[in-house]
């Protein structure tokens, strides 16, 4: 990763017009409403918080090469008043690995950036989740419908967060423009969308990166907040009831299981997510004797009720959705073992249905 910024104002709009773009396009995608256009938009607005981010990295670690050209300061003790004083100036050290993994990896660029103080907690926490669902919908054919709008929007929301929140080092652009050209002539030649950006607000007195990121900010209404606590918490909610909807349906679908109990399903999926780790399946006596083995409990049902119900006393959208976040991830792994485990058993009593039926 090339760790020395470009210290020329031109450099700095043609990069500020390539997120412009994207983000205007993912405007326009937003409002078309449909699941496909939303899609598209999660993906360039997951590109545009990269971009946004990478250029952060870049100026953060500024001057991290001094660690490597003074490498007597790194063996110097951690209160040495010359080791500090690298410190203040270049922040803690980054070695060559961490930084090609955090070239080449998002949830690395927001762990820095949230280690430096760049990015709050929480809004890193957002952007590896909706990170998440943008993998699943471009790499994995996987789009959560239900809430894919909301999502999308506060995606959207956030690359703006971080687009405001990036100030590059720049010359003042003006440097280069040929004498006798105008100020608005040149912006609209090489930079036309940040040029109409500034046209429409000609009373806005801020840095362009702050001045384009409030105005598709303003452009995008988002759901207000208890409209949003509402639909995330009837997904998790919807996505627990499943659970146990799913763990009764399994238990009731084979005579093999009379005498279970809905434990013992959710101990059974757990099995046989692991199959590649032993021949075959434990015996009901064997899985009850270790159920404290077992990642996913029973009472964990009624834990995430409980820590949903808990999204209302959230008042903002970042924290709000790095809960719901959280929720989702603890949880999705049960759901996925347990839906592994019902079409399982629906194989099996499809073929033993064929079997009676002499198919």
């Amino acid at each position: 990763m090339k760790i020395r910024p470009t210290y020329m104002k031109d450099r700095a709009l043609e990069q500020l017009e390539v997120v412009a773009v994207q983000l205007d396009e993912c405007r326009r995608l937003i409002e078309q409403g449909t699941v496909p256009h939303l899609r598209i938009a999660l993906i360039l607005a997951d590109n545009a918080a990269e971009l946004i981010m990478r250029r952060q990295v870049i100026m953060t670690l500024e001057y991290n090469h001094l660690w490597t050209k003074y490498p007597e300061f790194l063996e110097l003790p951690p209160e040495h008043e010359a080791r500090v004083g690298i410190q203040n100036i270049a922040g803690e050290y980054v070695d060559q690995k961490r930084l090609k993994r955090i070239d080449q990896h998002f949830p690395e660029k927001v762990k820095l950036l949230v280690e430096r103080g760049v990015v709050d907690q929480g809004l890193g926490a957002g952007l590896n989740k909706l990170h998440d669902y943008r993998n699943e919908a471009q790499h994995d054919d996987k789009v959560r419908e239900a809430t894919l709008g909301p999502a999308v929007r506060i995606y959207f929301d956030m690359a703006c967060a971080l687009l405001a929140g990036y100030k590059p080092k720049v010359l003042y652009h003006r440097a280069f423009i040929m004498p006798g050209e105008s100020e608005t002539d040149w912006l609209t030649e090489h930079y036309p969308t940040v040029a109409a950006i500034r046209a429409a607000n000609p009373a806005w007195r801020r840095e362009d990166e702050e001045a384009v990121a409030t105005y598709f900010r303003a452009s995008i209404a988002l759901d207000d907040l208890d409209t949003l606590r509402q639909a995330l918490e009837e997904h998790l909610l919807s996505r627990v009831d499943e659970i146990e909807k799913e763990l009764e349906w399994t238990r009731g679908a084979l005579k093999l299981f009379d005498g279970w109990k809905p434990a013992d399903m959710l101990r059974m999926a757990q099995e046989l997510e692991e199959m590649d780790k032993h021949d075959q399946f434990r015996s009901l006596e064997q899985m009850r004797s270790r159920a404290n083995k077992y990642r996913y409990k029973l009472p964990d049902l009624d834990r995430w009720r409980s820590e949903i119900a808990g999204l209302d006393e959230l008042r903002d959208r970042t924290s709000l959705f790095a809960e719901f976040a959280r929720i989702e991830d603890d949880l999705e792994p049960c759901h996925e073992a347990v839906m592994l485990l019902m079409m399982e058993v629906d194989h099996m009593v499809e073929e033993i249905d064929n079997y009676v039926r002499g198919k």
